[in-house]
């Protein structure tokens, strides 16, 4: 995500972060600790604030239970609060991101920088699959999962709707107040 806040207050969280500022480099408070620095890894549940002198910052938070969390851990972290990111690291990021037209492709590129292995980059959390496969074996996908999923995931129930359909292969016919999903053939 691109932070457009200048100095968000002291926090801490879950996610492992990795931030960097699009234009130079980035401040933060870690844990009391000061640092100046081109780009930096953030450890979960560490006290926090990051920003900028001039333009905006990239920040990539990671849910802490995903492969990309894993392995920024090991890699990067290795128990540590935070690990700051090389300058050449940090320059190859933003003409990353700077370069892409699509976020998408620029968060493969961004994951070939940090030494992701590929191969895990386009295999499925298997939360995902599990979820996916339960949704598929269903002849309809029942009203209440459409309610539950947007409650808890802040979406539009109709945006909700769209997304599980999509994903579990489900095919929509009819009005909207007659709508009927079935799963495709």
């Amino acid at each position: 995500m691109r932070a457009e806040y200048r100095t968000p207050d002291l926090h801490s969280h879950l996610a492992v972060h990795l931030i960097l500022g699009l234009e130079g480099g980035v401040y933060c408070d870690i844990s009391g600790e000061h640092i100046e620095a081109p780009g930096v890894f953030i450890a979960g549940d560490v006290p926090h604030t990051a920003y900028t002198v001039s333009g905006g910052m990239l920040v990539y938070l990671f849910d802490p239970a995903c492969r990309y969390a894993d392995w920024i851990s090991r890699n990067y972290l290795a128990g540590k609060q935070f690990e700051l990111l090389p300058e050449k690291t940090a320059d190859e990021i933003r003409s990353a991101w700077n370069n892409n037209a699509s976020p998408a492709q620029a968060d493969c590129e961004i994951l070939d920088i940090l030494g992701f292995p590929l191969s895990d980059a386009s295999r499925m959390d298997e939360r995902i699959i599990t979820v996916l496969a339960a949704l598929r074996s269903l002849e309809e996908i029942p009203r209440t999962l459409y309610s539950g999923f947007a409650a808890r995931h802040a979406c539009r129930r109709a945006d909700c709707r769209t997304y599980l359909k999509k994903m579990s292969g489900f095919l929509c016919t009819g009005t909207s107040r007659g709508r009927k999903c079935a799963k495709a053939m």
